[in-house]
């Protein structure tokens, strides 16, 4: 490790220790004040392993996707929203000293749910299986990978049913597993990662949705989800689907 490398890496732990000392001065329990130093040292280690090292001023929110989606896999969506809470304390910190212009965490939002505007998540885990089976079996191929990918960006994200109806070929970024989702509700547009194993069903939806579209000679649709007829699938289409 060079000595630029090493003082980057250094500083970063140096701010750490002020970020999470300044939580203490504000009076925050010892459990939180805990749970970021220790998530501000895992994105510590994290970093030092990425070649090259970046420089504190220059970490973009691209490799903070890369850290949350890799952190996070498999995980439920409470602890990706705890992390990216965890991390926002750092980026207000950073702005505080002049270190960032605005705080780049800002722009990258949790799953969050909204009861009344989505397929109900109040269901067990039993119905839950039974949803996901009664998918695997429907008799259109296009379809069980339709719905397969449908179902499972709803529970694993927390995407609105409107914002998923809204999603196109060019929100999907597979390099870097993450969801592009507009702002339309919130005034914010923002990404989320998802797992390595979502994004492997959604490639597979979308090798199925390629040749249902050029079976219909309408490829130049740019909705993600489409419907049998290769027009843009509508959310109460997909809910009545799902929840029938």
């Amino acid at each position: 490790m060079s000595n630029h490398e090493g003082g980057t890496m250094r500083r970063w732990d140096s701010l750490t220790d002020r970020c999470t000392e300044e939580l203490k001065q504000r009076g925050l329990t010892e459990e939180y004040v805990l749970g970021v130093r220790r998530e501000l040292e895992r994105l510590g280690a994290w970093l030092k392993r990425r070649r090259p090292k970046p420089k504190i001023e220059n970490i973009d929110i691209q490799m903070f996707i890369k850290y949350i989606r890799n952190r996070t896999q498999f995980k439920a969506k409470a602890t990706v929203a705890g992390v990216i809470s965890k991390m926002r304390c750092m980026g207000r910190f950073l702005v505080r000293e002049q270190i960032w212009r605005s705080n780049k965490m800002n722009h990258i939002m949790g799953p969050r749910l909204n009861q009344r505007d989505h397929i109900p998540r109040r269901i067990s885990k039993a119905d839950l299986e039974k949803l996901f089976k009664a998918v695997m079996n429907h008799h259109v191929s296009y379809f069980r990978h339709a719905w397969l990918a449908v179902l499972t960006l709803l529970y694993a994200t927390g995407i609105r049913r409107g914002e998923l109806e809204r999603l196109k070929l060019s929100s999907w970024d597979k390099s870097e597993n993450t969801i592009k989702i507009d702002g339309r509700k919130t005034g914010v547009e923002r990404k989320v990662p998802i797992s390595e194993g979502v994004a492997a069903i959604l490639e597979n939806y979308l090798v199925k949705r390629h040749n249902h579209l050029e079976k219909l000679a309408c490829s130049s649709e740019e909705s993600l989800f489409v419907n049998r007829n290769g027009a843009p699938m509508k959310g109460n289409t997909m809910s009545r689907s799902l929840i029938k």
